[in-house]
């Protein structure tokens, strides 16, 4: 077999692909730690490529890949703007909305409408209702995994630091139903900036053998 030239296309088109696989474990929030595993090959495969580059070529790609990866590892991407940015939004919720506490989920406050408080899922529901309208904050977006389906959960903040759950789906809906009121989340489609979304998804590339039947 043909050896590559160290600057041939070839292995600078492997290259670009390590490099943008790495800013995929970077951009990955939906997977958990798990995507900055499955970034480890295209580390390998990155630094086998470089060791006959010269060392400001070498300098260069190493900041280029591993900076995001790092920073990604050192920050909060729940809190981070970058990846939502429409953090730090307000929102006003009217009265007879209200929380649902469950005795499987201690200290969880489940944002609900009134049509959801008249009828909570089973298992131990506490339901509370607002008897005055109550402005609350964006403060963070966590993701859950139930039965292996990606959910974003958008946490809200009042005045009091109390923080309340509600799903990603269900207050943006609200927000465009003028169910509830926040100028920042009207007419977004998703709290996730999207190019990060799929950007992360990369790291789902262990699954690609499982396409066709997924797909099919």
């Amino acid at each position: 077999m043909k050896r590559l030239h160290p600057n041939g296309k070839a292995e600078n088109a492997l290259l670009a692909f390590c490099v943008v696989f790495l800013w995929g474990a970077a951009a990955n929030v939906d997977i958990g730690i798990t995507g900055f595993v499955m970034g480890i090959p295209f580390a390998i495969g990155l630094l086998a490529l470089l060791h006959r580059r010269s060392w400001r070529f070498i300098t260069a790609t190493v900041c280029l890949a591993f900076g995001p990866l790092v920073g990604a590892i050192a920050s909060d991407p729940p809190a981070s703007r970058l990846h939502y940015p429409t953090l730090g939004a307000a929102v006003e919720v009217p009265a007879g909305w209200g929380y649902v506490n469950y005795q499987s989920e201690a200290g969880k406050n489940y944002l609900a409408s009134p049509e959801r408080l008249a009828r909570p899922r089973t298992g131990g529901a506490a339901v509370h209702a607002f008897a005055q309208p109550l402005s609350l904050r964006l403060i963070r977006v966590e993701t859950t995994h139930p039965d292996f389906v990606l959910h974003y959960h958008g946490i809200l903040e009042d005045a009091r630091g109390t923080r309340y759950d509600i799903d990603e789906r269900e207050l943006l809906e609200s927000v465009a139903m003028g169910l509830l009121w926040s100028p920042t989340l009207a007419g977004e489609p998703a709290l996730h900036r999207p190019w990060l979304h799929w950007l992360g998804n990369l790291m789902y590339w262990p699954l690609a053998p499982m396409a066709p039947f997924i797909l099919f």
